[in-house]
């Protein structure tokens, strides 16, 4: 990373009298309420790396300082994804907020919690969700939107349903200010058994404003359906494999659950586009 441009992270405690700094190209907060910390991305030495993202995975505050202001963010305790490289004295980190629920453990707990994740996943307890794409991209978006979900959405409803969930407030931007790459990230904010995504669905089934694919009367046995249990019941798999364009072997469900194994890529993932 050139110094030039980063903005620079200070950790500073006070009661040990500590304090560590380290640079930074990216960061991601959430501003309501009090300003929270959702992804970063900054090197420097590698002790103060180190002991940065040691803090940070606890509940600390941050400063990050920028040309045109300085934010002092909260942290979320053990609540981040996190990656660490080392190059001779020189240490880079990457540390992205996880889904409510995804702790960030290790070994044996993990696989433990997984296969809980998987038995119980049905409840679909409410939840924050977080969803990183490329700006002005809705297309990706809705995509990203699609993986957070248990309830089957097709490509026909991007514009609806984007619509839909901005304007109710379900669906929100954070802020990202990053001097490396464009990016845009989102939280989504799921009700329990996701009845919230599940109305936004049922109201436009309703109002004409989204129509099933097929559903028209005399072309498939679709034009049937009359509400949005119906659609699910009867399509929800088949819509999943025709909008991503591949099989399906596992339930919705049981593939949300298994979001913690694919933890680790999305952090690769997101930092390679930082």
């Amino acid at each position: 990373m050139n110094k030039q441009k980063l903005m620079k992270v200070t950790y500073y405690d006070p009661k040990n009298n500590i304090r560590l700094t380290g640079y930074s190209d990216t960061a991601v907060w959430d501003d309501k309420g009090q300003p929270t910390l959702m992804a970063l991305r900054f090197g420097g030495y590698p002790e103060e790396v180190r002991g940065i993202a040691d803090a940070i995975f606890g509940e600390i505050t941050i400063e990050i300082e920028s040309e045109q202001s300085t934010l002092t963010l909260k942290t979320l305790p053990r609540q981040y994804r996190r990656e660490i490289s080392h190059d001779g004295v020189y240490a880079e980190a990457t540390l992205v907020v996880e889904d409510d629920g995804q702790l960030a453990d290790s070994g044996e707990q993990i696989e433990d919690k997984m296969q809980e994740e998987v038995q119980t996943r049905q409840d679909l307890p409410p939840r924050n969700t977080y969803v990183f794409c490329a700006p002005g991209d809705q297309a990706d978006l809705f995509r990203a939107v699609d993986q957070k979900t248990a309830v089957p959405l097709i490509p026909e409803f991007q514009d609806y349903i984007l619509g839909q969930l901005i304007q109710r407030n379900i669906l929100r931007p954070l802020r990202v200010h990053s001097v490396s790459r464009k990016m845009e990230a989102w939280l989504l904010r799921c009700e329990e058994k996701d009845k919230n995504i599940v109305a936004v669905l049922k109201d436009g089934l309703r109002r004409g404003a989204i129509v099933i694919p097929g559903s028209t009367p005399g072309l498939s046995p679709l034009d049937e359906l009359k509400s949005v249990t119906g659609y699910l019941n009867t399509c929800g798999v088949t819509v999943a494999e025709c909008g991503r364009g591949k099989s399906v072997t596992r339930s919705q469900l049981k593939r949300l659950g298994a979001k913690r194994e694919m933890g680790a890529r999305r952090c690769i993932l997101i930092s390679r586009n930082l």
